[in-house]
């Protein structure tokens, strides 16, 4: 198992096929129960994470990818050290350790600068960095505003090699042009976001588009609810259960 497997993983999750993403990493920890290979063990362990961190279940994300890095250790796979420190910081930061996240998402960005936008599989790496400091800035943390906009960067340059990525950069680029305060550009960032998620057929970032764009309408716009109604309805066909809750929080406000 190598790169191109784990690539079919990643189209998996993006597609919210996790009963097959399931049956992928089922597979792949069979066949590596009696191999001596560190990364692909690490590979398996990563396709688990994808499993877990849209249930929720971060306490599990946590000890798997605090493995993967024990497992990568010394090996030279900066492509896999990225997505592992980048998916490490959003856990980090959804279980409320911020010290923890910051450190994770330095470490990330460092590998990233270091690095070309190659590997496909490792979009949740650029991704998380950008995450955890955008919600950083959003939070109040103005230290957190300009290594945002170096992860927007270099997640919008991923997008450009990596089509996957791109209905994540437009969602970010969204986020970050309205915390700036302009809000007309957010909404169309969104807009573009969707629209790009729906061309590849990718329904987990579809749902997140549609989450950004009901949350940031004001109460009584009649686009409000039903965004977020779509939204709640993707999380829950593909069992998002993390973001469905988050859909929910937003439409009781």
């Amino acid at each position: 198992m190598g790169e191109l497997a784990t690539l079919q993983a990643q189209v998996l999750y993006h597609q919210g096929q996790f009963d097959r993403l399931a049956a992928w990493e089922a597979e792949m920890r069979a066949r590596m129960s009696h191999a001596d290979d560190p990364q692909q063990k690490a590979h398996v362990l990563l396709g688990e994470v994808w499993l877990l961190m849209p249930q929720g279940q971060l306490d599990s994300v946590v000890t798997r990818l605090q493995e993967v890095l024990r497992l990568l250790a010394g090996r030279g796979s900066r492509a896999d050290e990225i997505l592992a420190h980048g998916q490490l910081a959003v856990a980090y930061l959804r279980r409320g350790e911020e010290e923890s996240a910051r450190m994770a998402a330095r470490q990330a960005a460092s590998l990233i600068a270091q690095s070309l936008p190659v590997a496909v599989h490792i979009l949740e790496g650029y991704a998380g960095v950008a995450e955890v400091y955008m919600d950083l800035w959003v939070a109040g943390d103005h230290a957190a505003a300009r290594p945002a906009r170096q992860a927007r960067a270099a997640l919008g340059r991923f997008a450009r090699a990596c089509p996957m990525a791109r209905p994540r950069a437009w969602l970010h680029e969204g986020r970050a042009v309205r915390q700036l305060g302009r809000q007309r550009h957010a909404l169309a960032a969104w807009h573009k976001s969707l629209r790009t998620a729906e061309r590849l057929v990718l329904p987990y970032e579809q749902g997140r588009a549609h989450y950004e764009l009901g949350r940031h309408l004001p109460p009584g716009h009649p686009a409000r609810q039903a965004h977020l109604t779509r939204a709640g309805e993707l999380f829950t066909d593909i069992g998002a259960l993390y973001e469905l809750d988050r859909v929910r929080a937003a439409a009781s406000r």
